[in-house]
């Protein structure tokens, strides 16, 4: 496939974020400085969202709007992707959903290679770690971390 003429390109406090346009709404990115590349979509903001956060979009409530991983009910097993970056409430944003990405942990953790990432039951938004997931967080699951 050629993409000709569709080249968006965004800074962030982490280097030149780069946004190759499949159709306005979604886009392939790659980010040299920080090694991320995947697939985003955009998105509106329900709150402010930070780079890192895990996503959700919310089940009742702000429809049609992604808000951080709740840290209980039907939401917190149900992430949806993890912010590109950020933005204010009703801001548009690009949400990674595959690919290589960094994601905020909470403040209490180390990241260890190859640990699982599970959407966090103490703080909204941010990623807890297991080395095996019991099998009742298992829909809690949203990744590995690949460096630390």
């Amino acid at each position: 496939m050629k993409i000709a003429n569709n080249n968006l390109t965004y800074s962030n406090p982490s280097g030149t974020l780069k946004l190759w346009d499949l159709g306005g709404n979604i886009a392939l990115f790659s980010d040299s400085a920080t090694g991320e590349r995947g697939l985003a979509v955009k998105v509106t903001a329900g709150e402010t969202i930070s780079k890192g956060n895990i996503l959700v979009y919310l089940i009742g409530g702000t429809s049609g709007k992604v808000t951080k991983c709740p840290t209980t009910g039907v939401s917190h097993s149900m992430p949806v992707g993890v912010a590109l970056t950020g933005g204010n409430t009703d801001a548009s944003i690009w949400m990674a959903t595959n690919g290589l990405v960094q994601v905020l942990p909470e403040t209490d953790i180390t990241a260890a290679f190859g640990n699982i990432l599970i959407t966090s039951p103490d703080t909204s938004g941010l990623a807890g770690q297991y080395s095996t997931v019991p099998i009742s967080d298992h829909w809690d699951e949203v990744g590995h971390w690949a460096e630390t």
